[in-house]
C-alpha cells in the first residue's frame, strides 16, 4: 500500500540545484551515536524536527560549541529536512495503525530503511531534488533519525493540567506535596477516572473520553507540524483505535510513576509497561466497541476528534 498517494504537495517551489536520488549500491557502516535508551541521542530531549536547519555537515548548534549530529534534523538542510520530516511522519503513521513497539534493532534496517526508500522514491515521482553530499553517507543515521518518537513528551505537556496533578493549598511541606499528587495518580488509576469523560445526557460513562486523551490525540496526532498525521488518509476520518490505545497506553505508564512517587519521573517509563498497557487498552476497547450504546458513542467520537483535528489549527510548543 501506498501511504503516500494521498500526501499534499510539500514543496513550495523546486529547488534549482540538487542530488539525484537514483539509490546507487549502499554503505551500511555508518556508526550512530546513541542514548543510554538506545535511540539517536538528542540533547534537547526532543526530536528537533521543527528546528531551524543548519547549513553542512559539521553544523553547529546556536552557540557554536556543540557539533550537530546527524541523527537531527538540524544536521541538514532544507530539502533533506523536508524529505526526513515526511519521512518521520511516514513511521509515525506506521507506529500508530500497524506496529505500535518495533525494535529498534530490526526497525533501523527494516522498516525504517523502507519508510526512507518509500519518501526518496515519492521525491522522486515529483521530480524534486535534495542537496548532494548527504546520501548514501547518511542512509543508517536518516534511518535511526525516523525511529524516534515524541509521545512521551506529547504526553507530559498535557498530564498535570488536564488531569490536575497538584497539590492542594493546605499541602505546606514538600512530604505533603508528593503524598497528595500520589493521592491523585492513584485516584485516577485505580478508579478508571483517567479514562473517562462527562456523562453522557442518559447518565451513562464515556469512556475513553476523558479531556486529557482528546488534548494529547490532537496535539500528537493533529498538530501543525511537518509530522502531523491528517496529511495521511488514515487519520483524515476518525482517530484509529490502536492510536488511541497508543496515547492510552503512555498516559497510564506516566500516571503509574506519579502514583508511585509523586513527582515527574518520566525519564524512568519503561517501554515494556508501556506495551502491556497497550495490549489491555486495546481489549478494552473492544469491549466497548461491543456494546450496542457506548461503541457506537466511542466510535462518534472518534470521528469528531478528527473533524477537530482536521479543521481546527492545532499548535505544539
Amino acid at each position: 500500500m501506498n501511504y503516500l498517494a494521498g500526501v499534499p504537495d510539500v514543496q513550495s517551489r523546486q529547488p534549482s540545484k540538487k542530488q539525484c536520488l537514483d539509490p546507487p549500491a549502499q554503505r551500511e557502516d555508518s556508526t550512530v551515536d546513541e542514548g543510554k535508551d538506545g535511540e539517536a541521542d538528542d540533547p534537547k530531549g526532543d526530536s528537533a524536527e521543527d528546528q531551524p536547519c543548519r547549513g553542512g555537515r559539521f553544523s553547529k548548534n546556536a552557540k557554536g560549541t556543540i557539533p550537530v549530529r546527524p541523527t537531527l534534523i538540524a544536521f541538514y538542510p532544507p530539502q533533506w529536512a523536508k524529505l526526513l520530516n515526511l519521512a518521520k511522519a511516514r513511521m509515525r503513521l506506521y507506529v500508530a495503525v500497524e506496529d505500535a513497539f518495533p525494535r529498534l534493532e530490526d526497525a533501523v534496517g527494516g522498516q525504517c530503511r523502507e519508510v526512507l526508500m518509500e519518501v526518496i522514491a515519492h521525491f522522486e515521482a515529483q521530480g524534486w531534488e535534495v542537496e548532494a553530499g548527504y546520501y548514501p553517507t547518511h542512509k543508517l543515521d536518516m534511518c535511526r533519525l525516523t525511529f524516534r518518537s515524541d509521545l512521551k513528551k506529547a504526553v507530559m505537556k498535557s498530564l498535570r493540567a488536564d488531569y490536575e496533578l497538584y497539590p492542594p493549598s493546605t499541602a505546606k511541606t514538600e512530604e505533603e506535596h508528593i503524598a497528595a499528587v500520589k493521592k491523585k495518580a492513584d485516584d485516577l488509576l485505580s478508579t478508571g477516572k483517567y479514562l473517562r469523560g462527562e456523562p453522557d445526557d442518559q447518565g451513562r460513562a464515556s469512556n475513553f473520553a476523558h479531556r486529557a486523551l482528546k488534548n494529547i490525540t490532537l496535539a500528537f496526532y493533529y498538530a501543525n507540524t511537518s509530522k502531523c498525521l491528517r496529511q495521511f488518509p488514515e487519520f483524515q476520518e476518525y482517530i484509529p483505535y490502536k492510536a488511541l490505545a497508543l496515547v492510552t497506553a503512555m498516559v497510564h505508564a506516566l500516571l503509574s510513576l506519579f502514583r508511585k512517587h509523586g513527582i515527574d519521573k518520566s525519564a524512568q517509563v519503561n517501554s515494556q509497561d508501556i506495551e502491556e498497557g497497550y495490549i489491555a487498552l486495546n481489549e478494552a476497547i473492544s469491549n466497548v466497541l461491543d456494546h450496542p450504546h457506548h461503541g457506537l458513542k466511542l466510535n462518534a467520537m472518534l470521528v469528531d476528534w478528527a473533524q477537530t483535528g482536521m479543521y481546527v489549527l492545532i499548535w505544539m510548543d
